[in-house]
């Protein structure tokens, strides 16, 4: 069979792969090429790399794509349910089903990765030099992506660089800063091999620039600050990348083919399907309500100003949503607000609220106030909620790409890492000012100290990154999860407070603080976070049981 040119990468090569060759298919399982043999041909060694790519799917609960997930357990959002052990997770318990199943799932992908890696020597005997050069970099960037979340995770985790048989199974574990090592000479052998661009069919491949922009972020985690602003002034410098005109539009259909995207995800609707919207949807529209915001992130969003709602004059507790950072009303749905034509309405006195119908507003049920699982917080997420999806919240058939890497995320860790290098130059304020100018928020003003600086940044992150996955690690590498991640997590109002709360107090760790929140709000969970022990997730018993090299973490 002769090998096509280019193959379609991810989904889109195994339904390629399925439908025209499946000449090959009878003589070689998809999941099991010989080890004696392999690399046989380009297009079986096409087909382990398409394995590869796929590790980076992980459904949570079998609906939500993974990195979408995990903000909703920080003080950004509310999971409702039990979902891969969200609220044992929140509420300090210290053994969850979904240390296992992450652990397992992140060691599957890098398997797979290995399994090639330690092939490479046949493959460059046979195939072109800068077509295995390629393959090797694209599978090196994946294991490093997962050693990133379980390092991220677990801390110290074994060091897999070859395909495990049951002899050589029983690994102990090797220091994150190890780990960390081998990433930073992986990510930029991979960006040393891997093209600018590509087009027609391997469009969505990784790049040079992804390579660059993953490095930067597992360095910035890391503290090794030097590297993490080179490589994303290498990103930047590759002159392919801007930030999206419409923040709003950048996580919808119109963003799918933005220059901010560096990586994402695709979905078909024949192959492998997108269900996130079915989890963030309001269920007045079949959706399940299921992850949510939080007024804690509501509450840090800053006023048109650029002062918080305890310093800033623009703010008014009957009008909480006006004179806001944009991004408050583009990230989020806010009573008031029109999704679908409704007018989400959460006040508790709200039974009917108006629909737009050809025109002409008409009086319905509002399902956001009787439904009992309705959002608990009295918010829903708008990012990744297109309305377009709306016929697919019951067939399932959803196709929105997951964005994975973006370049507002690189200027960002671009900027932190000036910062706590000490570089305040223009190229940070520079940088910063592109990513809040995008809003029309106010510029930072010139000459900040280095810890106003860094205050900045980290409110920054928050509302720039909120609902994409990237404030558990944050809070953790910041060491402030304790300060943000306890106590009672406030839900709707009560009906006597619902126009004057009170202004809460932003305290030094950006975290919104109100003196009388046990009336105004209903508790929706108790949530808790041992800093002795929670800032790492523990070994699943499992691979303990099975592995006699393996320690602990402590307090577990």
């Amino acid at each position: 069979m002769k090998r096509k040119n280019s193959i379609n990468v991810w989904v889109f090569a195994i339904f390629a792969l399925v439908t025209g060759c499946s000449d090959f298919l009878e003589k070689a399982p998809l999941d099991s090429p010989s080890s004696a043999t392999f690399p046989n041909s380009m297009v079986e060694l096409d087909i382990a790399v398409v394995g590869v790519y796929n590790s980076l799917y992980k459904r949570v609960g079998g609906n939500i794509q993974d990195e979408l997930f995990w903000d909703n357990v920080t003080d950004l959002g509310f999971v409702r349910g039990s979902y891969e052990s969200s609220s044992a997770i929140s509420e300090g318990i210290a053994t969850t089903r979904a240390f296992e199943t992450h652990w397992t799932h992140y060691y599957s992908g890098i398997q797979r990765a290995n399994f090639i890696i330690e092939r490479m020597p046949r493959a460059r005997e046979q195939f072109d030099a800068s077509y295995c050069d390629r393959v090797e970099s694209e599978v090196k960037f994946i294991r490093a992506y997962h050693y990133m979340h379980l390092t991220e995770r677990y801390g110290d985790v074994p060091l897999v660089t070859e395909s495990l048989e049951l002899a050589n199974s029983n690994l102990p574990r090797t220091s994150k800063s190890t780990i960390v090592d081998m990433l930073i000479d992986d990510l930029n052998f991979a960006a040393q091999h891997l093209e600018r661009t590509y087009s027609g069919n391997d469009k969505t491949r990784i790049t040079k620039g992804a390579a660059y922009a993953l490095l930067s972020r597992i360095a910035l985690y890391n503290g090794r600050f030097q590297i993490a602003a080179d490589a994303a002034q290498e990103v930047m410098d590759l002159g392919l990348y801007s930030l999206h005109d419409n923040y709003q539009q950048l996580f919808l259909y119109e963003g799918n083919n933005s220059n901010e995207i560096i990586l994402q995800l695709p979905y078909h609707t024949d192959v492998y399907r997108n269900t996130d919207h079915i989890f963030l949807f309001m269920n007045h529209f079949g959706g399940w309500s299921i992850t949510v915001p939080t007024q804690y992130l509501v509450d840090s969003y800053l006023c048109t100003d650029g002062l918080p709602i305890d310093q800033s004059p623009l703010y008014k507790q009957d009008e909480p949503f006006e004179n806001r950072d944009p991004r408050l009303r583009q990230s989020l749905i806010v009573p008031g607000d029109y999704w679908a034509g409704i007018k989400y309405e959460t006040h508790p006195d709200s039974l009917v609220t108006t629909r737009i119908v050809n025109g002409v507003p008409t009086r319905v049920p509002n399902g956001t106030v009787t439904n009992q699982f309705a959002s608990f917080t009295g918010y829903q997420w708008r990012k990744y909620a297109d309305e377009r999806q709306l016929p697919q919240v019951w067939s399932g058939l959803g196709d929105l790409p997951y964005r994975l890497i973006r370049y507002g995320e690189v200027l960002l860790n671009y900027v932190e890492a000036k910062i706590e290098l000490n570089q305040l130059d223009n190229d940070m304020y520079t940088a910063f000012n592109a990513i809040r100018g995008r809003v029309n928020m106010p510029d930072v003003d010139q000459g900040l100290s280095q810890d106003a600086l860094r205050k900045l940044l980290r409110l920054e992150r928050k509302v720039e990154l909120a609902g994409e996955g990237y404030r558990l690690y944050d809070i953790r590498r910041w060491r402030i999860a304790e300060h943000v991640l306890v106590g009672n997590l406030p839900g709707r109002k009560n009906r006597e407070y619902w126009w004057n709360p009170g202004i809460p107090t932003i305290n030094e760790h950006g975290h919104p603080v109100y003196t009388n929140q046990a009336q105004v709000f209903r508790t929706i969970q108790v949530r808790r976070f041992d800093p002795d022990r929670d800032y790492l997730w523990a070994i699943p018993q499992g691979e303990m049981d099975l592995n006699d090299q393996l320690e602990q973490n402590p307090n577990y």
